[in-house]
Parts: C-alpha cells; structure tokens; sequence
C-alpha cells in the first residue's frame, strides 16, 4: 500500500486539509471526479455529521447509587435519531454498563440506557433517556457499498477531549471480511470502538468493531448487522458471544480484496485462547478493551482497563507481543498474568482453552 492511500489520524482541519494530498484513483460513478471537489465533499459531510459523533462513558454516580463499582470503559457511538436512539458496538455497552452517559460534541452530557445487544455481530443499541430533540445523521441502506469507496471514519479516539471535535480519519473499503465486517485502512485508536464510519452522502455505513495491528485490519460492523436484527435490539434482547461470529452461509465466489488484506477467517479450532480483546496503547504491555464471557481471562479475574506487563514473568511489550506468548502454548496450559490495575499490581492465573470451546451462546 502506497502511503497516499492511508488515511490521515489527525484533527478535522488537518485531515481535510491532507485529503488533498491524496493521490488519484478510479471511483465509482456518483463519486467525485477531482481532489478540489472531493475535498469540498468531505468538508461539507464532515460539517454535517460532526454533532451526531458522541462519547460513551460510564454513569458514575449511577453506579454509586446501585452500589457497585463504576465500570471502567468508555467508547464512541453515533446519534441516528432526533430522540437519542444510538448505534455503537456491543463490547462498548458491555464495558460502560446499562446506564451510561453520553457526552455530546458540545461537552454536554445527557443520561442514557442500552437496549439491545448482539455480540456476535458486536452491534447495540442505546438510548438517551432525557427529552429533547437531538442531532442525527441517516444510515445507509444495507447492501449499498462497494470495494474502494472512500470512508470517513469518526470516534474519540483516546476519550473525550473539550477542545476537540471527534478527528475524521479519510480511507478506502478494502473489503468485506469471512464474517461479513466491512475492512477499511480508516487508522483507529482506543476509544474509536463504536463510532460511525460513514460514506461521502454522510451517512452511516459502518460501526467501528476492532482495531487491527496493521492498517489494513480495522474492522467495522455493517448496516446489514443492526438492519436483520432491529427488532430485537430495539426490544433489549441480548445473544450470542464477543468474538464468535453469527456467520451465515454464503458463497463469496471471487471475492475482491487488496493485496495486504490479511485473511480474516478467525482462530484454528485447537488455537489456545485467553479471551481478551486488545487496543493499542502508548504504555509498555497489553492494554485489555474488553473480556470474554466463559473465558480463561474471564475466570481469573482479568477486568477492562487492565495493563497485562508479564505472561508467566516474561515481559509483554504490547498487544501482539502477547498474542505471540499466548499462541505458542496449547490448550490447558495454566499461565499467571502480571496485570497492573491502577495503582495496584497483581497476579492472576489463567488456563488456556482451546478457540473451539469458546462457543456462542
């Protein structure tokens, strides 16, 4: 991949700025047929959507009030309602709780409430619980997109921040996934997880789902996923599991994919497994996004937030480092984890299971 092609992790007006450096490619019909005119483009839905893009943070006081530990992480969603209905990831609402806030691109924060969740497509529903009539963006009809469209990507990166609007990061469909997510080179970071990918009509396409280790593996939950399930999000059902796909049978003859692709057909069966998703971060170790339900990591007490600095005393520089420890044992293999919680440090034993037994409920 030429590096005019990546797409740019910086604040709105330097990304639009740089999308004008982008070199020129074949697009499709309805695109634009210069850089001037796509940058204007871009300009006017970045505009157009910006309020809509919204944080995830727990409700503290809530929880509080419940008497229970405020949960520990926080993510990025998209308003799609005039009355506060959001679309977001499934390990996001997991991670925040049944009551969270949402802070909107004013700084503002409203209460709101997750309805329905399923894992397996890691596509949820929430809902601001306050009156009011609320910024929102329209989504894109199912089945609409195409291998090399252009891709705006939208979150909060790192968390909230007041003086910046949510950064716009410009990329290009590589393509759909073995599980049917949407594949772009849009740069995410932690914190992105549940925020919008749109298209250049500024419409929704996509919810971002995982941040790959490589540019070309950020992944993104279609409108199909929240489309074939509305009515049970809508009504709060929750089903299946974070990291077992609902795939459905398909024949995907010829399927179009850019040569630094990375397959994306899952873990081998017999692949040892600790059951935490990872996210990049600045610190030295593994930074845990989200746990398993019925996982190792789970069962040892591994939380969202936690720093994983040492596999059985070996040092863990970052998340693949520890995928690369991880992998190199078998199934049933017992490994005590070096996790840094806070201020604290602490030990926790793990036993290592096999890919297959981590079924879908």
């Amino acid at each position: 991949m030429k590096a005019t092609d990546r797409c740019f992790s910086l604040p709105l007006t330097a990304a639009l700025f740089g999308a004008t450096l982008l070199a020129a490619a074949p697009l499709h019909a309805e695109a634009p047929t210069s850089l001037r005119e796509r940058q204007e483009r871009i300009i006017k839905v970045t505009t157009d959507v910006a309020s809509a893009v919204v944080a995830i943070v727990p409700d503290i006081e809530a929880a509080r009030e419940r008497g229970v530990n405020p949960a520990l992480g926080s993510g990025s969603g998209v308003i799609v309602s005039e009355d506060g209905l959001i679309l977001t990831a499934a390990h996001v609402l997991q991670a925040v709780g049944e009551e969270f806030e949402i802070i909107l691109s004013d700084g503002s924060r409203v209460k709101a409430k997750a309805l329905g969740k399923a894992y397996g497509r890691d596509a949820a529903l929430g809902k601001i619980t306050e009156p009011g009539k609320y910024p929102h963006v329209a989504r894109a009809q199912a089945g609409q997109l195409e291998v090399g469209d252009w891709a705006l990507a939208m979150g909060h990166p790192g968390g909230y921040e007041v003086d910046r609007s949510a950064p716009l990061r410009l990329g290009r469909v590589l393509h759909k996934d073995a599980d049917g997510f949407i594949v772009t080179d849009c740069t995410l970071s932690g914190g992105d997880s549940g925020g919008p990918l749109f298209n250049l009509d500024g419409q929704v396409i996509g919810i971002h789902s995982s941040i790959g280790w490589r540019i070309a593996e950020n992944r993104h939950v279609p409108m199909e996923a929240f489309e074939k399930n509305w009515d049970r999000l809508m009504k709060g059902d929750e089903w299946g599991r974070l990291g077992m796909r609902d795939r459905e049978p398909r024949n995907r003859p010829n399927r179009q994919r850019t040569p630094d692709a990375a397959p994306a057909d899952g873990p081998a069966p017999d692949q040892p497994m600790l059951g935490v998703g990872l996210t990049p971060s600045d610190q030295e170790g593994a930074l845990v996004e989200r746990v398993e339900d019925g996982s190792p990591a789970r069962a040892a007490g591994v939380q969202a937030g936690d720093l994983i600095i040492k596999l059985n005393g070996e040092g863990i520089a970052d998340g693949p480092g520890l995928v690369a420890q991880v992998i190199k044992r078998k199934p049933g293999d017992e490994v005590t984890l070096t996790v840094e919680r806070g201020d604290e440090t602490l030990e926790l034993k793990a036993k290592l299971i096999a890919a297959k037994d981590l079924k879908s409920e």
